[in-house]
């Protein structure tokens, strides 16, 4: 009996040191070297290929979305010729996974890139699921190296503890995989929503990251850091990421209502695949500069095109003859020459009968827009097209600024919000920062629109318009000096713009 009782102390207090043991924390080396494999680099890019934004995502275990990534592996029949087309030349697909970030790092995406922490290519192919609301995103990603594909984080069931040490893990400004430990110092409830409060400090480029736990499980998504006090950096708690999963998903491709460029390449894609070669080559001289020929080969396509695609290649012609028309030597202003051109007339003959024939393509409907609000002047026309395009495609930069240029010349206030939503969407927009400082200034919100100018001067717009305008933005803020300084600048570039008037005012104004 004593022996028995001997073994059972004994099979006791193994067991007790087992969970001890089990229940141990790691150490933050031993966290990194845990979770660091699941956390990845996402480059959003816009419709022009160009990078708008890094930010960072962790992979999740596939058992907690209850489905295979969708758009390579169950393509329909009629699509995998698009599929192949598309990845013509590439290395071929070895894997998938879904990764978590937040919401607003995709929010303007149009292609994304993977970069694991251990090299290798991946792209996202779709949204699984999204929320606004909780500033979360699922995404569906397919690899080219299996070998890169990053192990999943497990997700923690339960939120954290005040008080308890938490590590995040990202890439802030673009420094892959650094570590950073603090407390949580809160749970609080913002604006209905629930955070977690941490002191862990989280940088731009951190965003959709892991915050984890002392066991190494991710209790976070980390998303923001408030500039107006010092370790007040917050997270959405796991918990959320498993509600949104736990919902019926609404995936969607990544670039859906993003990009009408995409919309009008896939279209061309489609002609081609269906036999509409001579159409698409019209297409390829158009997008090289070659616009004569470009609008030979769209006419001269019109029998040889499968008949669904007819709206394709009134579209081409029309948007040749467009650029025709600004390419003449116009010695009056684009709106003059509008009224006048031959050009012109073709090309808004061709836009109506592309837009009867395919009422929903939207660079069909955005032709016709641009044409409504800057050549003819029909700004109800444009306000409602824009609005259309809007209805369409959610989340198309474009789009936004339309509607907010239409709306900034009727003076309507809504104008400023759906110019900041084009920047939002596309910061690298040269035209929508040009167009925000315009507003500015008639707002009379002068350092705003000085701060706008340059921007859009940094992104490529014409230079000695932005200085002019920014003199301008000066002169009226009373700030003479700067004023006469940025005229001056314009007459070096050989434009002056009517500077020495402007000049001459400014120093009668600081006398």
């Amino acid at each position: 009996m004593r022996s028995m009782l001997l073994s059972a102390s004994f099979i006791a207090l193994f067991a007790s040191s087992a969970i001890a043991q089990k229940a141990r924390d790691l150490s933050a080396e031993e966290i990194y070297r845990k979770a660091a494999p699941a956390v990845v680099t996402i480059h959003v890019k816009n419709e022009n290929e160009k990078e708008i934004l890094v930010g960072s995502g962790f992979r999740i275990p596939d058992v907690s979305v209850k489905r295979k990534v969708a758009p390579i592996n169950a393509a329909k029949p009629a699509d995998r010729k698009v599929l192949a087309k598309l990845l013509e030349g590439m290395p071929k697909l070895t894997g998938d996974c879904f990764i978590v970030t937040n919401y607003h790092v995709i929010r303007g995406a149009v292609s994304a890139e993977v970069e694991p922490q251990f090299g290798g290519r991946a792209v996202v192919f779709e949204v699984v699921t999204e929320s606004a609301d909780l500033d979360l995103a699922v995404l569906g990603v397919t690899y080219f190296d299996s070998t890169a594909i990053p192990t999943a984080l497990e997700l923690s069931k339960k939120d954290p503890t005040i008080g308890s040490a938490v590590y995040a893990i990202g890439n802030p400004q673009g420094l892959r995989n650094s570590i950073s430990q603090g407390i949580v110092s809160g749970i609080p409830e913002i604006d209905g929503r629930t955070w977690i409060q941490t002191t862990a400090p989280i940088s731009s480029g951190s965003s959709g990251g892991p915050l984890v736990t002392t066991n190494g499980s991710a209790v976070g998504i980390t998303t923001m850091s408030r500039r107006i006090g010092q370790n007040l950096n917050f997270a959405v708690p796991v918990s959320k990421v498993l509600h949104i999963l736990g919902q019926p998903l609404k995936s969607r491709p990544l670039n859906e209502g993003a990009s009408m460029t995409w919309v009008e390449r896939d279209a061309f894609l489609w002609c081609g695949i269906r036999g509409g070669t001579a159409l698409e080559d019209a297409d390829k001289l158009f997008r090289s500069g070659r616009y004569r020929e470009a609008l030979d080969a769209a006419i001269g396509s019109q029998n040889t095109i499968p008949p669904e695609f007819e709206y394709l290649r009134e579209f081409t012609v029309g948007k040749t003859q467009v650029q025709l028309l600004l390419r003449e030597d116009l010695r009056e202003s684009v709106e003059t020459s509008w009224r006048n051109s031959q050009h012109a007339r073709l090309a808004s003959q061709a836009f109506e009968r592309a837009q009867q024939l395919n009422p929903t393509f939207t660079p069909t409907l955005y032709e016709i827009g641009m044409i409504r609000t800057h050549y003819t002047q029909e700004l109800k026309a444009g306000l409602d097209i824009a609005n259309r395009i809007i209805s369409l495609m959610p989340r198309c930069a474009r789009a936004f600024l339309l509607r907010g240029q239409c709306k900034r010349l009727v003076d309507d206030p809504t104008a400023r919000a759906d110019l900041e939503r084009a920047i939002d969407l596309d910061p690298l927009q040269a035209q929508a920062h040009f167009d925000y400082a315009m507003l500015m200034s008639e707002l009379g919100e002068f350092e705003m629109a000085v701060q706008s100018y340059q921007l859009a001067q940094q992104l490529g717009y014409i230079r000695p318009i932005c200085l002019f305008n920014i003199g301008m933005a000066y002169k009226r803020a009373g700030n003479f000096e700067k004023a006469i300084v940025a005229f001056q600048q314009v007459q070096q570039k050989g434009d002056p713009l009517g500077c020495n008037k402007m000049i001459l005012e400014c120093q009668r104004g600081i006398r």
